[in-house]
Parts: structure tokens; sequence; C-alpha cells
């Protein structure tokens, strides 16, 4: 079980930051500095996320949706708040652009 979990987060946590940076590359980021402090926030924030919806699949089955949901504001409000004053990135708000990475991350990972 733990060789699973751990798989689990390392296939995430590479797809969601091969999504985001590729997105963010699409939308103009270009900054080096830039793409550390994405990948780095990612680092931070999605191995929790995904590692609590895995436990609760282990233990309950599917997540319900508000749960689901609620980790992904958390980790969507998590990375603005890291990113806000950090960015170089200037052609859209630090908000937004978290929000369009997220919601390209979140929307491949239904894809799997």
């Amino acid at each position: 079980m733990t060789a699973d979990l751990i798989r689990s987060l390392l296939i995430s946590l590479g797809f969601t930051l091969l999504l985001e940076l590729g997105a963010a590359f699409v939308l103009g980021v270009r900054d080096k500095r830039d793409f550390l402090l994405l990948l780095l926030v990612n680092v931070v924030t999605n191995p929790p996320l995904v590692l609590t919806l895995d436990l609760w699949y282990i233990a309950r089955g599917m997540p319900p949706w508000y749960l689901i949901g609620a980790l992904e504001l958390a980790a969507t409000a998590a990375e603005w708040l890291l990113l806000r004053r950090r960015l170089a990135y200037q052609k859209l708000s630090p908000l937004l652009l978290i929000i369009l990475l997220n919601t390209i991350s979140f929307s491949g990972g239904l894809l799997l």
C-alpha cells in the first residue's frame, strides 16, 4: 500500500508539473525564476491534496465532490498567497494565472 501511495503521489505531481508548467509557457511565462516558483508551490500543495484524496479513497471509496472542490480551492488559495508578490509575469494577474493553471491541471487529471 505504501508503494502504491508513493507511486500515486509521484505520478500526480509529475503530471501536474507537466500540465501547469506547459500551460504557463503557453500563457507567456518565460522567466526561469517564475517557473521555479511555480514548480516549488506545486511541490508544496500537490502531495498533501493527493494524499488526502488517496487515503479517503482507501478508507471510504470515491471522495465526494465537495471534498475535492474544497481541497482544490485550498491549494489554489495557498499557491496564490505564495506567489502573488513574487512572480515577474505580468500578462495576467497572479490569481487568474493560478486559477487557469489549476483548472488545466484538474481537468487533465479528470481525463486520467
